[in-house]
């Protein structure tokens, strides 16, 4: 949805709206994605992005939006994705500790963004 909203009020597609703003920054290698039939990317699902481009992704995170020097994501966005936004189960599993944006919630301050076979970018502070 998120990719479509961009697609709409840019007229690019997201990964050539994100790429100057984000994966130039961090130096970040290829990153692909794949259309739906009406050829927009899906977003979020089925990226392809190196594994240590994740890992400066989470690096990006960890500085609270900074790289070099320069502001790539607001701050308080990084406070607002990473922080408690929905109550998740149980008392005793790290990700009982809540969720945000995209983001589980983990012990001592740490938060993970997960894909769906098992891709992990954690972040501890």
């Amino acid at each position: 949805m998120l990719s479509a909203i961009i697609t709409k009020a840019t007229g690019m597609k997201h990964l050539d709206y994100l790429t100057p703003r984000l994966c130039k920054p961090l130096g970040m290698g290829e990153v692909t994605t794949i259309c739906c039939p009406k050829g927009i990317h899906y977003g979020g699902i089925r990226m392809k992005i190196f594994k240590e481009d994740k890992a400066k992704f989470g690096l990006l995170y960890l500085q609270k939006g900074n790289w070099d020097g320069q502001q790539i994501i607001p701050e308080y966005w990084v406070e607002e994705a990473t922080k408690k936004l929905v109550h998740t189960w149980g008392d005793e599993h790290d990700d009982a500790l809540g969720y945000g944006y995209q983001f589980w919630r983990w012990l001592h301050g740490a938060f993970r963004a997960s894909g769906a076979y098992g891709q992990y970018c954690v972040v501890l502070p």
